[in-house]
């Protein structure tokens, strides 16, 4: 049990930086999710040359289907779950997921924010060291290292920015918080007349998840105050548009 939940936990995290976008903040160079990249080939004709515009900048298909593959290395566990969403509700998914890292990135760059190439370099190293088959499922979704490196770049900027939004207003997890959603896990797995370990085993997981949660909707909550600032236009829709 006590494994399971830090399964969720992970995958929260995971979740996180998606609404973060693709900002791969903890996907690129976090762990705790599963290398699975579902090949995208066969819906490339469905899509326009240019899928978005941001404040006047195109963003290309092979940008955006580059996105797709590290959402799908992100939004999924398991290719059955990759294979339970349609094409319009992924795409949809991760147009939301970019648009969100544009304007992060944004945001970050007006700061002043910057990484260089040692910081790339060294985010490299830790992740060929924690996981070999991170770096290869990342080439497989991105292209070549060049291409990985730009990404991790961008991410780390937004990672920076972020970090400096939350140093100077930090998320505070109260014990009444954790108990509460103790209280509601132990309600629903009596209901399925299963075991739960006691809450002093699990708290800071619970700590954790609670925290990331929050941080979720911080995110969440900053993107739509920024997003207004910028033009955004889409160009593709969805065949079941209208």
């Amino acid at each position: 049990m006590i494994d399971a939940m830090r399964h969720i936990s992970r995958r929260l995290f995971s979740r996180f930086s998606i609404v973060v976008v693709l900002a791969v903040l903890t996907v690129l160079l976090g762990g705790g999710f599963v290398a699975y990249v579902r090949d995208v080939g066969g819906v490339r004709s469905g899509l326009p040359p240019v899928v978005l515009r941001f404040d006047g900048q195109p963003v290309s298909k092979e940008t955006f289907l580059q996105y797709v593959r590290l959402g799908q290395l992100t939004y999924f566990a398991t290719p059955e779950e990759s294979s339970s969403l349609s094409r319009d509700n992924l795409y949809e998914l991760v147009l939301n997921d970019m648009i969100a890292n544009y304007v992060l990135f944004a945001a970050a760059a007006d700061r002043g924010i910057t990484v260089d190439d040692a910081e790339v370099q060294k985010a490299i190293e830790e992740m060929r060291k924690r996981d070999p088959d991170h770096y290869a499922a990342l080439q497989h979704a991105v292209g070549d290292e060049a291409a990985i490196r730009d990404f991790i770049r961008r991410d780390l900027i937004i990672r920076k920015f972020l970090d400096a939004i939350f140093e100077s207003d930090p998320i505070v997890v109260t014990d009444e918080e954790i108990a509460a959603l103790y209280a509601a896990a132990r309600e629903q797995q009596e209901a399925t007349d299963t075991s739960l370990p006691e809450l002093a085993q699990v708290r800071d997981i619970i700590r954790e998840e609670i925290l990331r949660q929050k941080a979720m909707q911080r995110v969440g909550q900053l993107v739509a105050q920024l997003r207004p600032q910028h033009t955004v236009e889409v160009l593709w829709q969805a065949e079941n548009s209208s």
